[in-house]
């Protein structure tokens, strides 16, 4: 559970650090037997720095009730 908190934690943080992902993906626009004609396009996804916030709570959430739960155990 402390493993999960940390990696939410972690992805929130790219979520500010990084505004969007982008890629790009080659799609092929014309095939004439031995001739093809292809075009590359950029796609990219926003993320959100609302998300991120949540997610990192979500993060710390975790870490501290596994924390919590681990200190009622002994």
């Amino acid at each position: 559970m402390r493993t999960i908190g940390i990696v939410l934690a972690i992805v929130g943080i790219l979520f500010f650090v990084f505004d969007s992902i982008d890629f790009k993906r080659d799609k092929k626009v014309l095939d004439l037997g031995s001739i093809e004609v292809t075009s590359r396009e950029t796609e990219s996804i926003p993320l959100s720095k609302v998300a991120g916030g949540v997610i990192i709570f979500a993060g710390l959430g975790l870490v501290l009730y596994s924390t919590k739960k681990s200190w009622r155990a002994a």
